[in-house]
Parts: structure tokens; C-alpha cells; sequence
């Protein structure tokens, strides 16, 4: 890689005045180059004397909404920004609630450095104790969102992502829910390139009892999740590997008493030993319905 590495720093707020501010104060302790991208989704708690400081910054881009739409909606928003800018970078995702440690910049520049080609990396969140997050049981150090993660589980938990501007193309955050469901936009990551897990850690978070981590992601509309999986996933696995996520939509739709929507999941199933496992599942289902 011939040009400095370029950090673009991407993140939605949205009430939480204080955090943001501390989110802020850790990029300005980073060594290298990098721009924040940060959205307010229309707060109803701001510090505007703090939004005043940030049009000081020529590092800073910030938008802020006047309708609450999401955090999904506005990180779209600024991936949209950032790419017509024309300005070639590494995107990383940072939550309001979460901040930079004081060197990681500078060590995911000198990583990145070690890897011309790579163009999404993934370091270690820690708890502001220390601990990692992120689980890994390979000892792979390139590893792929869609098959590790999804599939083989391979990797687990929360790592920072790091992802250059020349893969994200037209993937998006999805839309049909306000917050959280990431795994969406990294599985169309996924198709244009590999991860390289750095062996550092980048970035502590906290999770507030308000927050969804604690609250549970979209825990009221797990039918709906399920049924964006399968859709998402329809286009990227075999009918092998996606039956077991309409194995789970086909539970939850009979949970909900849709009896036609889950027949209809098992009849798209593949055919063959893991139907005939399906139908003997439907069959106890519909009994004790």
C-alpha cells in the first residue's frame, strides 16, 4: 500500500451527549490520519455546545436529523457520504458508546501495512477491564464473515471491523429494522472479501442496561429476524446449508399459529434424508397444536 493509510470513523448517536463527546475524545488522542463520520438521529438530549465544537473540526462530519429513523438508517446515510466523496479509506463502525483505545490507530496502521491486498480486518473489543469480547476457535487467521461466522460459528462475539471503501460497493445496512442486525450487511461484505483477524485490541466497549445489548436485539420480533435471515441467505448458501435457518423460521412461524407460512418454509426445503427430518417435525408440530 503506497498512500498513508486513511481511517474513516463512522458513527450514529442518538441521546447520549456524554458518551459521544467521549467517543470524540478518543479519536483526538489517535496517532494517523482519519475523519468522523457521526450522525445524530434527531436526540432529544443534545449538547449543542458540543455539536458547535465539531464544525470547528475539519475532520468532522456530522449530520443530524430532524426524524428518528435509526441506527441502520443513519449509518447508510454516512457510508453515502462517505463514498461519493471519493476518498479512499478504511471504514470502521464505532458506537456512541464505545471509544477508541489510545494506540489503536497506530497499531491498526502498522498491521494493515503487513497486508497490501487485505481490505477487511477485524481486531479485539475489550471491556474496559481488559477482557476480550471476541471468541475464536481457529487458528485461521483469514477468515470469512458468511461460513466462520455464520455457519461454522467459528468466531464469536464483538470485534472491530475494518473494511475498505473498495468493497462496500452498494452494500447496506438494512433498513427494516431501526437498530442492530448487522450480520446483514457483513454477509454482503463477505461476497467481495476475506477477513484478516489482527491480533490487537482497538477499541473498548460498555454495555449500558438501556442498551440493546443488554435489552436484547430485537428480541420482541424474532420471527421477523428469521424471516430476513432466510431471505438474506437464500442468495449465498446451498439448500443445504440454509435449513437449518428455515428449520428455525418454520418453528417460530408455528409459534406464532402461521400454519400455511410454515408449511410453505419446509416445502422450499431440499429434498431428500433432511425433508423427510422436516415433514417428521411438522408432523409432531401439528399434533400438539
Amino acid at each position: 500500500m503506497d498512500n498513508p493509510i486513511h481511517f474513516h470513523i463512522l458513527t450514529a448517536s442518538y441521546n447520549r451527549p456524554d458518551l459521544v463527546k467521549r467517543c470524540y475524545e478518543s479519536l483526538l488522542k489517535q496517532q494517523g490520519s482519519w475523519e468522523w463520520w457521526v450522525g445524530d438521529d434527531a436526540s432529544t438530549n443534545i449538547d449543542e455546545s458540543f455539536w458547535e465544537q465539531l464544525n470547528t473540526d475539519p475532520r468532522v462530519h456530522n449530520i443530524r436529523f430532524t426524524e428518528n429513523g435509526g441506527c441502520n438508517r443513519t449509518r447508510n446515510q454516512l457510508l453515502q457520504e462517505i463514498l461519493s466523496g471519493n476518498n479512499p479509506g478504511f471504514v470502521m463502525i464505532l458506537d456512541d458508546d464505545d471509544y477508541l483505545k489510545e494506540d489503536a490507530l497506530l497499531k491498526l496502521t502498522n498491521e494493515i501495512q503487513k497486508h497490501p491486498k487485505g481490505k477487511w480486518f477485524i481486531s479485539y473489543g475489550v471491556y474496559p477491564q481488559g477482557k476480550r469480547l471476541g471468541e475464536i476457535n481457529t487458528t485461521k487467521t483469514t477468515l470469512n464473515y458468511l461460513k466462520d461466522y455464520m455457519l461454522s460459528r467459528q468466531i464469536r462475539g464483538d470485534f472491530t471491523h475494518c473494511f475498505h471503501t473498495d468493497v462496500i460497493g452498494n452494500t447496506r445496512f438494512t433498513e427494516r429494522f431501526k437498530n442492530s442486525e448487522e450480520w446483514y450487511f457483513f454477509v454482503g461484505l463477505s461476497q467481495y472479501s476475506d477477513m484478516i483477524l489482527l491480533d490487537i485490541d482497538t477499541k473498548v466497549l460498555e454495555y449500558l442496561p438501556e442498551g440493546l445489548t443488554q435489552k436484547g436485539f430485537n428480541r420482541e420480533q424474532k420471527l421477523d429476524v428469521q424471516t430476513l435471515k432466510v431471505e438474506r441467505l437464500t442468495h449465498f448458501l446451498t439448500q443445504s446449508e440454509l435449513a437449518p435457518y428455515q428449520l428455525k423460521l418454520a418453528k417460530l412461524q408455528l409459534q406464532a399459529k402461521k400454519v400455511e407460512e410454515a408449511q410453505k418454509t419446509l416445502a422450499n426445503t431440499q429434498p431428500g434424508q433432511l425433508k423427510d427430518i422436516f415433514k417428521l417435525y411438522w408432523l409432531n408440530i401439528k399434533a400438539s397444536l
